[in-house]
């Protein structure tokens, strides 16, 4: 989902989703990571489609991260490391970018990236 999610077409995104069951995948409303990737994809679309498939999943997400404790951002790791913080610190800063462009609310994903750490305490 990482490497298909901003550099190829949402269909393409949504087709994997799909799939996930079949290859014993959480579903995507309890995995915060891909949620999250599938969000960002949709937030990065003009089209209704893509805003509608958002709105439903937005939802989601911010239950995730209500159950999910703060999540420290990683650095880039080796090779066979779980990638899933540093994937998620990036997705979920994509994810607040486009909610704040697109005037819609944020509050509540930029308090749990701040708890993070994933940016500096406001001041």
């Amino acid at each position: 989902m990482h490497s298909l999610h901003l550099k190829h077409p949402l269909a393409s995104s949504v087709t994997l989703m799909a799939l996930y069951p079949a290859y014993n995948l959480p579903a995507i409303s309890t995995d915060l990571v891909s949620s999250a990737m599938l969000v960002t994809a949709c937030l990065s679309q003009e089209s209704k489609q893509s805003r509608i498939l958002a709105d439903a999943l937005l939802p989601s997400v911010k239950d995730l991260l209500k159950k999910t404790p703060p999540v420290p951002p990683s650095k880039p790791i080796r090779y066979g490391e779980d990638r899933e913080p540093f994937w998620l610190a990036g997705t979920l800063a994509k994810v607040e970018e486009a909610l704040q462009k697109q005037g819609r609310d944020y509050k509540w994903l930029h308090e749990w990236r701040e708890r993070s750490g994933h940016l500096a305490p406001a001041s």
